[in-house]
């Protein structure tokens, strides 16, 4: 089943008189960071998990202290003891309703039987009530998870993304989390999901927050806050007991040399983490290829490009509870050895050039390019050949 799931936000007013500090310094600051940075989303979701309600949102900074004097209560009346901590560019915060009485637990159940459960607490002069969402660990309970963050990738390449995991590597859950996209609802990605065979659980989310600001230097990402937001809240949230995780964007496709499934390396390992570096595919084809451009029409890397950015597929169960789920990397878990003869494939032309000029197709340079094998396999495979023509 496909669904759609809810969050639950606080998001400070525009005249809200604090606001998150901007963590990184004037003279460092590219065009554009200030409008692009977050400084107003305090919580993007509240959601059970055990006794616990997690506050899944942006690292507090500056406002920890000050969240930390709110008063969270569950409906307004009983009181919830707060756990509040950031993590690198997240935040890992926490409420509990303090208490294991007969007379405690009583009241609870009372309560909740009359009223929907929410966490209410004020900020900043302002009260906030936010619909305490569901947990949704036992629907993908032992999936074989396909995770991504996206924006406006065209839905019929966001369906060959999910059919190529499908074949090649045996997914049956997908999780998509949409960043604000403009070219079609979140129902109609829901039902794009939906068309594609051999995902038995999915959901698509709303996850309407600001992306973040880049950066000149790669040491210098200190302020991107929406995706890894979006991992701690999917590990928790929902993939907590997942078979296993792989996160990849819309442009990347998993090649194993051997033919096996990246689940068969992965269980291979005896620390939960499979890490693997990336070859790009260049913009490059015999054809003319306009708007109905798809994976198969790309199977060129370049003599002249150098390796680019790692990803992994995990076991969240067993990772270190205190680990954290990054975007190329896993703190304070797993050491990152890099897997022999797996790879993702990032593809330039698979791109709406949001972040730079590169989808453009141009010629082949016979003296550049040249045939990715294990692509082509891996496509025949998922799609039944490939349409650039190749020897």
């Amino acid at each position: 089943m496909i669904t759609v799931a809810e969050v639950s936000s606080a998001v400070l007013s525009k005249d809200s008189p604090v606001v998150r500090a901007m963590p990184r310094p004037v003279e460092h600051r590219m065009p554009g960071y200030e409008e692009a940075f977050d400084d107003r989303t305090l919580i993007c979701d509240a959601f059970a998990h055990g006794r616990d309600i997690v506050l899944s949102g942006p690292p507090l900074l500056n406002l920890l202290d000050a969240v930390r004097l709110s008063k969270f209560r569950l409906n307004g009346v009983l009181p919830l003891r707060a756990s509040l901590s950031d993590l690198w560019k997240t935040q890992r915060s926490r409420l509990t309703l303090p208490g294991k009485s007969a007379p405690s637990l009583a009241a609870r159940k009372a309560l909740l039987r009359v009223v929907k459960p929410k966490v209410t607490f004020r900020f900043a002069g302002r009260r906030y009530s936010l619909p305490i969402q569901p947990n949704e660990h036992e629907r993908f309970a032992g999936k074989r998870i396909l995770y991504t963050l996206q924006k406006d990738n065209r839905l019929e390449w966001i369906q060959d993304w999910i059919r190529y995991y499908v074949a090649v590597h045996g997914i049956d859950g997908v999780i998509i989390y949409d960043n604000n996209s403009s070219g079609y609802s979140i129902e109609e990605l829901r039902a794009a999901v939906a068309a594609v065979d051999g995902i038995d659980e999915g959901v698509v989310l709303s996850w309407p927050f600001p992306y973040g600001p880049g950066a000149a230097r790669d040491d210098m990402w200190d302020s991107d806050f929406c995706q890894y937001t979006a991992l701690e809240h999917m590990r928790w949230r929902f993939a907590a007991d997942a078979a296993a995780v792989i996160n990849a964007d819309v442009d990347e496709l998993i090649v194993c040399d051997d033919r096996r499934s990246v689940f068969d390396h992965l269980s291979e390992r005896t620390d939960g983490a499979l890490f693997y570096r990336s070859f790009w595919i260049e913009s490059v084809s015999s054809r003319d290829i306009e708007d109905d451009r798809r994976f198969d029409d790309f199977i060129y890397r370049s003599r002249n490009r150098q390796v680019g950015t790692p990803k992994w597929t995990v076991v969240p169960g067993r990772l270190p509870k205190e680990s954290q789920l990054c975007v190329h990397s896993i703190k304070n878990g797993p050491k990152r050895v890099f897997a022999e003869g797996v790879q993702h494939r990032h593809f330039f032309p698979m791109n709406t050039d949001w972040k730079r000029k590169r989808a453009e197709v141009t010629a082949i340079d016979p003296d550049v390019h040249f045939i990715d094998e294990p692509l082509v396999v891996a496509m025949r495979d998922a799609f039944g050949g490939v349409r650039e023509p190749h020897p």
